[in-house]
């Protein structure tokens, strides 16, 4: 079996500065594809340009949480177990966690995909937005309080299209981490169950450079992980953006997605993927693919 890579941008729709380096990404076919937040200030942007170019390798990027200080956002549909006290999507997965009622996490989850699709956007697959929905208290024993939104999301997905969600069969690599899918086996077989399209690996990356890391030191780093993937179909996923005032106020990360949109754009990286005989695909390319085993 070959091994088979998809490059997806995230956080699409964010901000321009985001938007701006996910276009020039797509324009030059050097990411296989992006997910959208429908809830971001720069949704509409994102949107109108998919629109005008008829892509058809763009995701729903779910979204919970709302996270940068200076820039926020709000829920679709307002309800209040969704928002903190200032009236936003709270900051982080805790946050999110501890406060939703699980009937209103659905109902906007329907929202979002809904957006997407009102809109006249084709949809490629989905994910989530700092993993608010993923079954963190099986991952982590002690959030076992937690609701395990998983199921629901696979159900989403079935009921639009039977589209592809980012969740990994066998493992998950994040920063220098592998975590086996024996964990969360029973959300797996759920999800293989309703014939929901998942990748084999997921491979990740912390969103701030530790003290000292260079362009160089980063690249490399990325290109050994990529290098030493196994035969399969795998993800790995980065948010990068181009270099202006706007993202240095909004993030204080900004450093290394300025680095992961010079990185994407790199004829080295390129270069390694071919020379390692490793294939770039999109969402809807697996899904062909596996539908003619």
């Amino acid at each position: 079996m070959e091994r088979k890579l998809i490059i997806n941008a995230d956080d699409f729709g964010m901000c321009h500065s985001y938007n701006q380096a996910v276009f020039d990404l797509l324009e030059e076919e050097r990411i296989s594809t992006s997910t959208l937040m429908p809830v971001a200030p720069g949704r509409d942007e994102a949107a109108e340009w998919c629109l005008r170019r008829n892509a058809k390798n763009i995701g729903l990027h779910t979204t919970f949480t709302s996270e940068w200080s200076a820039w926020r956002w709000k829920s679709l549909t307002g309800l209040p177990s969704l928002h903190d006290e200032d009236g936003f999507m709270p900051r982080g997965v805790a946050g999110f966690l501890g406060r939703v009622q699980e009937a209103e996490a659905a109902l906007e989850l329907e929202a979002q995909f809904e957006w997407f699709e009102g809109i006249g956007l084709f949809l490629s697959h989905a994910d989530n937005h700092m993993g608010s929905v993923y079954p963190t208290h099986r991952l982590n024993p002690a959030s076992e309080r937690y609701p395990d939104f998983l199921p629901m999301v696979f159900d989403a997905c079935r009921r639009h299209g039977g589209v592809p969600f980012r969740m990994f069969r066998r493992n998950y690599w994040n920063e220098g981490q592998m975590i086996p899918t024996c964990m969360i086996a029973a959300d797996i077989e759920y999800g293989e169950k309703l014939n929901i399209d998942m990748v084999d690996n997921l491979y990740s990356y912390p969103f701030s450079s530790p003290e000292g890391e260079t362009y160089e030191n980063f690249r490399r780093e990325v290109c050994e992980v990529i290098t030493g993937m196994p035969e399969g179909v795998h993800e790995i996923y980065f948010h990068p953006s181009i270099d202006t005032d706007e993202v240095r106020r909004i993030c204080h990360s900004w450093q290394r997605r300025v680095w992961e949109y010079r990185l994407l754009m790199d004829d080295e990286l390129h270069y390694v993927l071919k020379d390692a005989g490793i294939h770039l695909i999109s969402y809807r390319k697996m899904q062909e693919m596996r539908r003619r085993v």
